[in-house]
């Protein structure tokens, strides 16, 4: 890890130096051409589903009671004619059962305020105002805020990652873990997009990146908040296409639990209280589906959230060959100031400072969900920013895990 700097007039420089050179990106609402602007508003009229009822949460978010058979994923012609499936087959059921238990060190939390009624999902409803803030339909569904870019090709280096990662011993048909929760700054004033913590499920055997993805982030661009969201996010052309959430693929069946979802409680440094959630996606023998499972507190325990039909992959449907877990910003500008990772210290700064990830585990041919073995490949793309040290596999509740994070800045790109 780099270490820090003392000198409070060499951060004044740099500051200066920072704002001759490089202004501030103006990151607020802008006009869209006329055409743009009737593609917006015909995307909210299709994405936007006739609601039985609503509720909104302490964000103002607004989530609408769909019928389940008229959700947004079914306007994907992938999914024309698709049954849909209240639950996972039987088989999948019957070999879960044969995964140990998932308990989790951390006080975990209620997420659910309100239900919707039976045979109704809720989805939460997109807004103009995040469309304009994206500035077109395509940024708004691209994971990274701007069509067609991914973090495999893009030179500049405006993503960058501190994980965990399995290469060998594939394919992979599943993974299990535990994100502790925190709330990063994102700052869209100095062109920051994003900050989170997440698994990755990939496959690219084929010369075309299928990956399922899903965790927390702090996305102002899409919310226009700055609160730590669930989310989920798929494509199956290297991010070419793709979408967040529940707007394009995802078939939601639980009536309460649903990727877009605000945390009432996240981590806090200060009094040491380290809420988290466990997260599952395995796929389906029967049925060659994706499912999302979550640990939900104080309620019912562990729930299905919904899947990802087959149909929506190629190589993925083979199982996954390269499996990671962490963390990962994004900014808008190569050199520039990136988000803090985590909870904004060091991952040598370890329990109750550091960020977490922990209960990992993965599941080959069987389904069976076991630990993580203890040769996972870290991946700093950028130690002086963000660092991660990694625990092994803890014979107490903490099973296979490790720390990650860092207080981003300045020095995060890859023009230096």
């Amino acid at each position: 890890m780099a270490t820090s700097l003392s000198s409070s007039g060499f951060y004044m420089t740099i500051l200066v130096v920072w704002v001759l050179v490089f202004p501030f990106v103006n990151c607020q609402d802008t006009s869209p051409s006329e055409e743009k602007y009737e593609e917006m508003k015909k995307y909210l009229a299709t994405v936007n589903k006739p609601a039985v009822r609503n509720f909104t949460n302490q964000y103002d978010d607004i989530f609408d009671c769909v019928d389940i058979n008229k959700q947004p994923a079914f306007d994907n012609p992938l999914l024309k004619d698709h049954k849909i499936q209240l639950q996972p087959s039987s088989l999948l059921l019957e070999m879960q059962n044969k995964s140990s238990s998932s308990s989790y060190i951390a006080m975990k939390i209620e997420v659910a305020e309100e239900s919707c009624p039976p045979g109704t999902v809720p989805i939460r409803r997109i807004r103009m105002e995040e469309l304009l803030r994206a500035g077109s339909v395509a940024n708004y569904r691209n994971k990274y805020g701007r069509a067609g870019e991914n973090p495999f090709s893009n030179q500049e280096a405006t993503h960058q990652h501190a994980v965990l990662r399995i290469d060998t011993g594939g394919p992979y048909y599943g993974t299990e873990v535990g994100l502790n929760l925190w709330n990063p700054k994102v700052d869209r004033n100095y062109g920051q997009v994003f900050s989170l913590a997440q698994f990755w499920m990939t496959n690219d055997q084929q010369g075309i990146l299928n990956t399922i993805e899903g965790g927390w982030h702090v996305y102002p661009q899409i919310y226009g908040n700055d609160a730590t969201h669930l989310f989920i996010y798929w494509t199956a052309n290297k991010y070419q296409t793709g979408c967040h959430n529940l707007e394009c693929g995802f078939v939601q069946v639980h009536q309460s639990i649903m990727p877009g979802l605000a945390f009432p409680v996240v981590s806090s440094p200060d009094d040491g209280i380290q809420p988290g959630v466990i997260l599952k996606v395995i796929r389906d023998p029967g049925t060659g589906s994706w499912w999302l499972g979550f640990e939900e507190a104080y309620t019912s325990g562990f729930v299905w959230i919904g899947y990802w039909p087959s149909t929506l992959f190629h190589s993925l449907n083979y199982g996954a060959t390269h499996v990671s877990w962490g963390g990962e910003v994004c900014s808008q500008n190569s050199p520039g100031f990136f988000p803090p990772m985590g909870s904004g210290q060091w991952a040598q700064s370890e329990y109750g400072k550091a960020a977490f990830v922990n209960k990992i585990r993965i599941a080959r041919s069987d389904y069976v969900l076991v630990d993580a073995p203890d040769d996972l490949g870290p991946q700093e793309t950028k130690p002086n920013c963000y660092t991660v040290v990694d625990k092994g596999n803890d014979v107490g509740n903490f099973g296979r895990f490790f720390y990650f994070g860092g207080p981003g800045g300045y020095y995060c790109g890859n023009k230096m």
